[in-house]
């Protein structure tokens, strides 16, 4: 059992609570029903990632101002917990990442805000104007998370092995299968069954990763012991 040195994080459902950033803003404009329907043809497999934020993206009014958006996703709340535990991962000298198939002003925002700086998320292109153009930054490929986590970690010179993962929805289990140690907070009923074939632990309170954080240390530490005595 290796020790976990770096811990990644899904970011809506997990350090934040409510909706995706991407309900949002289909909620601010009325296109929830186009989103839907986006994401049902991208889980079936009839178009890949990119195609469905286009489609998503189709369904807002044409040359939005970066700020409306700016504005619609800084209305956020950070989950239970969160800052206590970014802040215990610190003192356990723990990296700490996020990978989100959000978009990236709102991952910015939270991520400063803990004081974070290793994330990955998906975003939009702007003109000099800062209007929206219609072009996407597909970073983050909802069922491909996994990808996308191995060329985190390697950046940082670990293993997937050394990664402890924490995600809320079915669309992580890819990620969570790719780390060493796999954490589920709070899924959903819908997502719960899914998470039961993947997950180590299930936690309610981010808090509760500090207590599991030691106990592999400690499992490690015994486990390297006895291979030296051997």
């Amino acid at each position: 059992m290796k020790p976990v040195r770096m811990v990644v994080f899904d970011l809506d459902g997990t350090l934040i609570t409510g909706k995706s950033s991407w309900r949002k803003i289909h909620e601010f404009f009325g296109t929830e029903q186009k989103g839907d329907a986006a994401l049902a043809r991208y889980e079936r497999g009839e178009i890949d990632y990119r195609e469905f934020m286009r489609r998503d993206m189709s369904a807002w009014p044409t040359g939005i101002s970066v700020k409306i958006f700016q504005r619609v996703l800084s209305e956020y709340k950070l989950s239970e917990g969160a800052v206590e535990c970014v802040q215990g991962l610190r003192k356990r000298a723990v990296k700490i990442g996020v990978i989100s198939s959000g978009i990236d002003m709102l991952v910015k925002q939270v991520c400063d805000r803990l004081g974070l700086n290793s994330y990955v998320a998906n975003g939009f292109e702007f003109d000099s104007a800062g209007r929206l153009t219609g072009g996407v930054l597909a970073r983050v490929d909802l069922y491909r998370k996994d990808e996308v986590l191995r060329t985190l970690v390697g950046e940082h010179g670990f293993e997937t092995d050394e990664v402890l993962g924490v995600g809320d929805t079915r669309f992580d289990s890819t990620f969570l299968q790719a780390c060493g140690y796999r954490v589920a907070f709070r899924p959903r009923d819908a997502d719960r069954k899914v998470l039961e074939a993947v997950a180590h632990y299930f936690i309610d309170d981010l808090r509760e990763l500090l207590p599991i954080l030691d106990d592999i240390r400690e499992l490690s530490a015994r486990g390297e012991q006895e291979r030296q005595k051997s």
